[in-house]
């Protein structure tokens, strides 16, 4: 009939064995990071945006201002479960590639990312990052791609300034990294001659009231436009020729901003390719969007920017 406390067939079961109480589950590598101030990394290589990317125990710590190969002392700014962003203290030893920034403004100015880079290993860096994109968000494997690079230096068309009340008159330059503080700049050697004039001398022509933010740009005959129109430049229409496709737009359009490479960007993305229909997805002003016009039978061009489509 077996016993109530029987085991099968009636045998008596043997005493049950105390269980060990469980480990403690090991904390998420990236709570460590809240105990941590500062921390000695190597950066393995930079990501999309230009910060370099270092670990600790697995957990990827983004660092800007960096190169591949460095070590540096980090100190954490930013502290998140799964990644931490921190700010170079100390280079302790630097990684191939790296160089003294050109530019007197780069250490505060947050308009470029790379100059402490050697011209091929910044290359190298943003064709990494864009395979690496693409992998990873469209799935997309692609193989080495070609890197065709222009002029390093005198090659910005457009560029976005703000404007700080100083004393009785004003200071124009660019924002620092990641922040509203205003950097004044005493020179810019990204942008084409024309426009770096016309950017340096804001400053001394703004009158008693001026915008927070002017937007510049240069057209093909070396006029420099402003939106809005501020101290002495006029707003209106730009015009320049690419590929034979005559284009006008406005100084708040986003417009492709290496002039040097302007025609090979054209015949690279629009090439021999013709069908029956085309998309031009963020469209901006039609510099894709005219060349494929004369390959496909129908051309849709999408953009937000209604100054840029109309």
């Amino acid at each position: 009939s077996g016993a109530s406390q029987g085991g099968r067939f009636g045998a008596p079961r043997p005493p049950a064995i105390p269980l060990a109480p469980a480990p403690p589950a090991a904390p998420p590598p990236g709570l460590r990071l809240a105990e941590i101030d500062e921390l000695d990394l190597r950066i393995e290589k930079l990501v999309a945006g230009g910060d370099g990317l270092g670990r600790l125990d697995g957990v990827p710590i983004f660092v800007p201002r960096t190169a591949p190969g460095d070590r540096v002392r980090v100190r954490l700014v930013e502290r998140r479960p799964d990644y931490g962003r921190g700010e170079v203290v100390e280079l302790l030893a630097p990684g191939a590639g790296r160089r003294e920034p050109p530019c007197p403004h780069f250490a505060d100015c947050g308009g470029c990312d790379l100059q402490h880079l050697e011209v091929g290993a910044q290359l190298r860096a943003k064709a990494l990052a864009a395979a690496e994109t693409l992998a990873r968000i469209a799935r997309i494997e692609l193989p080495r791609p070609d890197v065709i690079a222009g002029d390093p230096w005198r090659y910005r068309i457009r560029t976005q300034l703000h404007t700080r009340r100083s004393g009785g008159g004003w200071e124009v330059g660019y924002y620092a990294r990641g922040s509203r503080r205003l950097v004044p700049i005493r020179e810019c050697r990204v942008l084409v001659p024309e426009l770096e004039e016309a950017a340096l001398g804001l400053a001394s022509r703004l009158g008693d009231e001026a915008p927070e933010r002017i937007d510049l740009a240069v057209g093909d005959e070396g006029s420099v436009a402003a939106a809005p129109p501020a101290a002495g430049l006029e707003g209106g229409e730009l015009h320049r020729t690419v590929a034979g496709f005559p284009l006008a737009y406005d100084a708040r359009c986003f417009f492709q901003g290496h002039v040097g490479l302007l025609e090979t960007l054209v015949e690279r993305a629009v090439g021999s390719a013709e069908g029956e229909l085309a998309f031009d997805l963020y469209g901006g002003v039609g510099l894709f969007a005219l060349p494929l016009a004369r390959r496909y039978r129908r051309v849709v061009t999408v953009e937000a920017d209604r100054v840029a489509g109309r």
